[in-house]
């Protein structure tokens, strides 16, 4: 039996294993999204999702778990109301962090 231990999965913060042909994930827990004062105030708009609030406030579709950790939000429809604010860090923030490179 052979396992192997890549911690560069395709999930953010996640460890892949492999054991023999089986694959999986560690349990992971993602990292606090702290306020901070270079926060973006970002309000919602009529059809507006996580990924293409993103893509177009960070410059990456991927980076939408970070909204969704930075504001509580589940991955619910209905948590993006149009008209709410919600905040959007900067990059060069989640990069001092070390959250992002």
């Amino acid at each position: 039996m052979g396992v192997i231990k890549n911690p560069f999965g395709p999930l953010p913060y996640a460890t892949l294993y492999q054991i023999d042909d089986t694959v999986f994930f560690d349990k992971t827990r993602p990292p606090a999204i702290e306020p901070m004062d270079d926060d973006v105030i970002y309000l919602v708009r009529n059809f507006d999702r996580l990924d293409t609030i993103a893509n177009s406030q960070m410059g990456n579709v991927q980076l939408g778990w970070i909204i969704l950790l930075r504001n509580n939000l589940r991955l619910a429809p209905n948590d993006l109301i149009p008209g709410n604010k919600i905040f959007i860090p900067t990059r060069s923030s989640l990069q001092r962090r070390g959250i992002i490179q």
